[in-house]
C-alpha cells in the first residue's frame, strides 16, 4: 500500500502550514471584495430595479398595495423611508455581511462539534468559515443592484434561520429554545417579502430538525413544533403591529393577487417549464465541458492512494493537471467565464455547481479506499455520517429561496450561494490527508473562493448592473432634485438627468408632483423627485397592470407630466382618458432627451398638460 507512515508525517506537516495559508488567502480575498464594494457605494445608479426599490422606500403609503411588502419593512420597520442611495446600498451590503458572519460562525461551531481530525481541523476555523461563506454571499452583487431589496431580505432570513438550525442541532432539542424561536421569527417576517420562499425554507428547517431529533420521542418533536410556531406567530405579529394592520394587509394582498393572476407569468404552469429548461441546460453543461474534468478527477481520486508509485506522483500531477488546466483555460477564454453571469451566458452557476459536484464525488471516491491510520473521530452530538443530511439541506437552500422567481434559475440561484460554500466546507472537512496530498483540500477551497471574488469584483467594476458605463467612469457628482446624500454618475448620465429636469421644469413639474413614466423608468422618477402614481414601475406590454395602478392611486393625475420612450398602447390611452387625462390631445410636447442608458428605446419625450404653466426653478 502506498500510504506509508512517512507520507502521513509529510501530509501532517503540509497541513500545519497550508491551513493558515488558506485562511489568510481567503481572508484577503474577502477583504478585497469588501473594499471594492465600499468604494463603489456612492457610484453609479440603475434607473430600473434600484430606482424601483428607492421609490418604494420613499413613498411607502403610495405603494402599500403590493404583493411583496419588502419596501414597507424597510421603510417602517428599519426606518429607511428617506434613506439616500448610499445608505440603502450600505444596508444591503451590511445585511449580506451580517448574515454571512452569523451563518459562518454557526457552521464552524457545528463542524468543530462533529469532526476533529485531518483537514477538518482547519476547514472548521471560524475565520475561514466566515470569510469563505461571505464570498458566496457577496456573489449577488456581481449581477444585481446593490441597494437592499426583497432578495437581500430573503437572503438574510435564509442565513439567520440556517444558522439557528445548525446551532439547534449542536445544542440538542432541549437546549435550543431561542434558536427555534428565532427560526420561526425571521421566516415569519419573510412571509411578507417572498411567501413562497419563506414557506419552503421553514419546511426545510422542520424536515432537518425532525430527521436529527426523531429518536427523542414525540414529546420533544411536539415541543419543537410549538416553539417554531410561536416564533412564526411573533414574526407575523410584529409585522402587523409595526408595518401594517392585518385587515389592511389582507385587503391589499387579495387585491394584488387578483391583479397579478390576471396577468399570468407567475403560475406554476408558467414557471415550471422555465425551471426545467434551466435545469436541463445546467446538466448539459456538467456533461460538457465539465464532464471530462469530473471523470478525470474522480477517477484519479479513486486510483491515487494505492495504484500510483511514489516516483510517479509529481509527473502524474504535472501531466494530468497541465492537460486539464489547458483545456479549462481555453474554455474559460472562449466562453468568457471571467465575466459575470449576465455576460458569460449564465454559466457562473453551473461552474459553481460543478465544483460542488466534483468535490462531493472526490470524497465519495475516497470513501471506498482502505482506512488509514487517520481514523475519523467525533466529539460532538452528531455522528460523522450524519453530516450528509445537513449537506443535502444546504444544497437545497438556494433552490428553496429562488422558488417563485420568473428569472432563469441559473441567475437567481446566485443570490444565495453562501449555503453552497458552507457545503464545500463540510465536504473538504472530510478529506483524509493520509490518502491525498494536503494541497488538495486547499485547492478545493481556494478555487471557488478565488472565482467568487473575481466574479464579484468583475461584475461591480466592469459590468455593473444596468449602468451606462463602468464603475470607474462614475465621477460626476449628481445634484438632482430627488438625490439625497453622495451620488456620482458618469458624465453622460449627469447631462441626461440635468437636461431632463430642465424640460420637466419647463412643463410646470415640481419635485413632489406626480410623474407618469412610460416605460421602465422608475429611477428617472426618483432622481427628478417625482411620485410615480400607484406603482413605482410601469412596464411595457402590461397595460392592464398599469391601469390597475392608476385606479388605486390618490395622486392628482391631471397635473402629472408624462415621460414616454415608446408608443403608448390603446388600452393605456383609454385608461388615462377614464381618469381625465386626454392624451395626447390635451398635452403638449415640451421636448425630447436621449437617455444615456443602453436600451432599445433611448429617446424620451416629455409631455406636460396644456394648462400647465412654465415657472422658473
Amino acid at each position: 500500500m502506498h500510504a506509508s507512515g512517512e507520507q502521513g508525517r509529510v501530509a501532517g506537516t503540509a497541513s500545519r502550514w497550508l491551513g493558515p495559508m488558506v485562511q489568510v488567502v481567503v481572508g484577503l480575498l474577502a477583504l478585497a471584495v469588501l473594499a471594492v464594494m465600499v468604494w463603489a457605494l456612492p457610484r453609479g445608479f440603475d434607473i430600473t430595479d434600484e430606482g424601483f426599490y428607492l421609490l418604494n422606500f420613499r413613498y411607502p403609503a403610495e405603494y402599500e398595495a403590493s404583493f411583496s411588502t419588502f419596501h414597507l419593512i424597510v421603510a417602517r420597520m428599519l426606518g429607511l423611508a428617506n434613506a439616500s442611495v448610499f445608505t440603502t446600498r450600505a444596508v444591503g451590503l451590511g445585511a449580506a455581511v451580517f448574515g454571512a458572519v452569523v451563518f459562518g460562525l454557526s457552521l464552524a461551531a457545528w463542524l468543530r462539534a462533529t469532526t476533529t481530525t485531518g483537514a477538518r481541523r482547519w476547514a472548521s476555523q471560524p475565520g475561514l468559515a466566515v470569510c469563505f461563506v461571505l464570498l458566496g454571499s457577496l456573489l449577488v452583487f456581481s449581477i444585481f443592484p446593490r441597494a437592499i431589496s426583497y432578495n437581500g431580505i430573503t437572503s438574510l432570513s435564509l442565513l439567520l434561520s440556517a444558522a439557528a438550525v445548525l446551532s439547534a442541532l449542536r445544542r440538542g432539542p432541549l437546549a435550543a429554545t431561542w434558536q427555534l424561536l428565532g427560526i420561526g421569527f425571521v421566516l415569519g417576517i419573510d412571509v411578507f417579502v417572498k411567501a413562497s420562499s419563506a414557506a419552503l425554507l421553514f419546511g426545510g428547517a422542520v424536515v432537518v430538525l425532525a430527521w436529527y431529533w426523531r429518536s427523542f420521542g414525540w414529546q420533544v418533536l411536539l415541543r419543537t413544533a410549538v416553539l417554531l410556531g410561536l416564533g412564526l406567530a411573533l414574526g407575523l405579529g410584529l409585522y402587523f403591529v409595526v408595518v401594517e394592520p392585518l385587515g389592511l394587509w389582507h385587503r391589499n394582498f387579495v387585491q394584488e393577487m387578483t391583479a397579478l393572476q390576471s396577468q399570468g407569468r407567475y403560475g406554476m404552469a408558467d414557471l415550471l417549464p422555465k425551471y426545467i429548461s434551466s435545469a436541463f441546460r445546467t446538466l448539459l453543461f456538467l456533461v460538457f465541458p465539465l464532464g471530462p474534468v469530473v471523470a478525470v478527477l474522480v477517477g484519479l481520486a479513486w486510483w491515487w492512494p494505492r495504484r500510483v508509485p511514489a516516483a510517479w506522483h509529481r509527473l502524474a500531477v504535472l501531466a494530468i493537471g497541465g492537460g486539464m488546466g489547458t483545456f479549462l483555460l481555453m474554455e474559460a477564454l472562449r466562453r468568457r467565464w471571467y465575466s459575470n453571469a449576465i455576460s458569460n451566458g449564465l454559466e457562473t452557476l453551473p461552474l459553481l455547481l460543478a465544483l460542488v459536484v466534483i468535490t462531493a464525488l472526490v470524497m465519495a471516491a475516497l470513501a471506498v479506499q482502505p482506512k488509514s491510520r487517520e481514523t475519523p473521530a467525533t466529539s460532538g452530538p452528531a455522528a460523522l455520517a450524519q453530516q450528509w443530511p445537513v449537506g443535502l439541506w444546504l444544497l437545497s437552500l438556494p433552490l428553496l429561496a429562488a422558488a417563485g422567481t420568473i428569472n432563469d434559475l441559473r441567475l437567481n440561484l446566485l443570490v444565495d450561494m453562501a449555503p453552497w460554500f458552507g457545503l464545500l466546507l463540510i465536504l473538504v472537512s472530510q478529506v483524509r490527508l493520509a490518502l491525498l496530498p494536503a494541497w488538495v483540500p486547499a485547492a478545493m477551497l481556494l478555487v471557488p473562493a478565488s472565482y467568487a471574488a473575481e466574479q464579484t469584483i468583475w461584475g461591480v467594476l466592469w459590468t455593473p448592473y444596468n449602468l451606462a458605463a463602468t464603475m470607474a467612469a462614475q465621477t460626476e457628482p449628481l445634484h438632482a432634485a430627488g438625490v439625497t446624500g453622495p451620488l456620482q454618475v458618469d458624465p453622460a448620465t449627469s447631462a441626461f438627468i440635468t437636461q431632463l429636469e430642465k424640460l420637466l421644469a419647463a412643463g410646470g413639474f415640481r419635485p413632489g408632483d406626480p410623474l407618469l413614466a412610460f416605460y421602465d423608468l422608475p429611477g428617472v422618477v426618483y432622481l427628478c423627485g417625482g411620485v410615480s402614481p400607484g406603482a413605482a414601475w410601469y412596464f411595457p406590454g402590461r397595460d392592464a397592470r398599469n391601469c390597475h395602478a392608476l385606479d388605486i392611486t390618490a395622486q392628482p393625475l391631471r397635473k402629472a407630466c408624462i415621460l414616454l420612450n415608446q408608443p403608448m398602447g390603446n388600452e393605456l390611452k383609454a385608461c388615462l382618458h377614464k381618469h381625465g387625462l386626454a392624451f395626447p390631445e390635451n398635452y403638449r410636447l415640451v421636448g425630447t432627451v436621449l437617455s444615456s442608458y443602453q436600451s432599445e428605446h433611448r429617446q424620451i419625450q416629455v409631455y406636460a398638460p396644456q394648462d400647465a404653466s412654465s415657472r422658473p426653478n
